[in-house]
């Protein structure tokens, strides 16, 4: 391996000839700690462990998934209230599957997936292009065609149809 001079990056004077730089080092994404949520008033116990003091009745109107750690059975005075919130997770997830298989039908399956939803990714975001462009008073029809008539001027004589005969 070639030496790298610490201060330059670049390869040393006494690397060989050809050789290639080290590449940077990624910076490591940060972290996001995720704690209890507040209604919880959360302890250290006995043992030494994190519990809550606190039974919740119902889930906490400001709890977001993201941000807090996930509510437990434990945490709640009824467990029913805690099988709801699980089966509701489970309904999301449940939804979100349903989506992605009409979606990998509809698509052709696995091969054709990837070119297919960069289409339909290209396809929104001209309809977004489209309607901002509009906002603004410009005819979009307009510029599509004098783009499409310049393309066609561009093209090769033998791509060109042939002009009709009068």
């Amino acid at each position: 391996m070639a030496a790298i001079n610490p201060t330059t990056k670049a390869p040393a004077g006494n690397a060989k000839p050809g050789a290639k730089e080290a590449k940077a080092a990624k910076e490591p994404k940060a972290k996001v700690v995720r704690t209890f949520h507040p209604a919880l008033d959360v302890k250290k116990n006995e043992k030494g462990k994190l519990a809550p003091t606190v039974k919740l009745d119902k889930i906490p109107d400001d709890f977001d998934a993201k941000k807090y750690k996930p509510l437990q059975r434990r945490d709640f005075n009824d467990e029913s209230i805690w099988f709801e919130v699980k089966a509701r997770e489970m309904d999301v997830k449940a939804a979100d599957y349903r989506k992605q298989a009409t979606e990998f039908k509809a698509l052709g399956g696995a091969a054709k997936s990837g070119q297919a939803k960069r289409l339909l990714a290209m396809q929104k975001r001209v309809a977004e292009l489209t309607a901002q462009l509009a906002a603004q008073g410009l005819d979009v029809n307009a510029i599509l065609a004098a783009a499409n008539a310049a393309a066609a001027a561009k093209a090769p004589a033998a791509e060109q149809p042939a002009p009709a005969a009068a």
